[in-house]
């Protein structure tokens, strides 16, 4: 059996609990389990399933309309108002979205000529 480490960014947006099985556990108890291997063949057949969806369809979207959508999901909503804050690392995202920071740029700046987005410092 080929160990890897696991890569994994996990965002949380309320209070959660994380649990975990010391893999000797599984290879002690599960690896010979029909039931849980059937069980983790089919969740990620079906996560793969939805990321290559998603994948797809989001390298169609023009990087304006990618951005905003990020903005909207990630940033933070100000109480009592329409304004969002978003205070993010722009190199992160400009990697995160398959992108140049030049065209990364060029497509902030009618956002925030046309009043779309503000930006401060």
């Amino acid at each position: 059996m080929k160990l890897e480490p696991a890569n994994s960014n996990i965002q949380v947006i309320e209070d959660s609990y994380c649990m975990a099985v010391s893999f000797q556990k599984v290879r002690e108890y599960l690896l010979d389990d029909a039931k849980f291997l059937r069980f983790t063949c089919e969740s990620l057949s079906q996560k793969l399933t939805r990321l290559s969806k998603n994948s797809s369809i989001n390298l169609l979207y023009p990087l304006e309309n990618r951005l905003t959508s990020y903005i909207l999901d990630t940033g933070t909503r100000v109480d009592g108002t329409n304004t969002l804050i978003f205070d993010e690392n722009l190199t992160e995202i400009t990697k995160l979205m398959s992108t140049s920071y030049r065209h990364f740029l060029r497509t902030l700046k009618p956002l925030c000529e046309n009043g779309v987005i503000k930006k401060k410092k």
